[in-house]
């Protein structure tokens, strides 16, 4: 495996364990939602120090998340177009 896979297998596996990015021995996290503002093993700086950094992260989540729901839910009307709501949803029952 080529060098910058490596590297990038290497950085999820330690953003999977909450691991510091740089040293991959402390944790970055105080709780899965509280960032420490530095790394107890190496010392790097994790808090940018600005209330609103996360904003832009946070925004481009929600609308992948509410893209990825929207194409979903798009293919499964396109592929069910006869009657989207199907037969049991129509009180009727299937029989053999």
């Amino acid at each position: 495996m080529a060098p910058r896979g490596r590297a990038a297998l290497l950085s999820a596996w330690r953003a999977l364990r909450r691991r510091c990015p740089r040293c991959g021995a402390g944790k970055v996290t105080q709780r899965w939602l509280i960032l420490r503002p530095a790394c107890p093993s190496c010392g790097l700086r994790l808090d940018r120090g600005e209330s609103d950094y996360w904003l832009g992260a946070m925004l481009f989540n929600l609308i992948a998340a509410e893209t990825l729901f929207a194409a979903g839910l798009v293919t499964v009307l396109v592929l069910t177009w006869p009657d989207p709501r199907g037969t049991l949803s129509s009180g009727e029952a299937s029989s053999p």
